[in-house]
């Protein structure tokens, strides 16, 4: 009968000092948490001041920047070159002229054998590229284009 005083009794204590730690302040705590705010209300004046200075210079009013990204078009991005270190000059070499549309829509297979099908998708779901897919099977990038927008449209 003793030991269950005794461990009722640090039942108890431990009870105590579990809802002391719980509604204890930590002084260090809110010095830092202060001192956050105060650097993010610094940057936010900072960039404040930068849209403010943006809006006023005139040279720069209404006006963005371009220079610092090149336009991508859908070709740059099917027809991606398989060596990612060549230079700008080599990939606009390698890229083909754009296909116009009546041109695509001939070239189209629209008679996919199930086969060849399922292994576009297959292929697509596990991130190949439209060049990797082409090696895999016997198709033109234009049919597996359209097998894989035709299985995006229907999921």
């Amino acid at each position: 009968m003793d030991i269950w005083i005794l461990v009722l009794a640090l039942l108890v204590l431990a009870i105590i000092i579990l809802l002391m730690s719980l509604f204890a302040k930590d002084p260090t705590s809110n010095a830092s948490l202060s001192k956050k705010v105060e650097e993010q209300g610094e940057k936010i004046r900072e960039l404040q001041q930068d849209i403010n200075q943006l809006n006023v210079d005139p040279v720069h009013k209404g006006k963005i920047e371009e220079d610092y990204m090149e336009p991508v078009t859908a070709e740059d991005v099917y027809f991606a070159p398989e060596n990612k270190q060549e230079t700008d000059a080599e990939i606009h070499e390698t890229i083909p002229e754009p296909v116009n549309e009546e041109l695509a829509q001939a070239r189209i297979n629209y008679d996919v054998n199930d086969r060849n099908r399922e292994d576009i998708i297959r292929y697509y779901s596990q991130g190949y590229t439209l060049k990797e897919i082409e090696n895999e099977v016997d198709e033109e990038l234009v049919t597996i284009q359209y097998v894989i927008d035709e299985y995006i449209e229907n999921r």
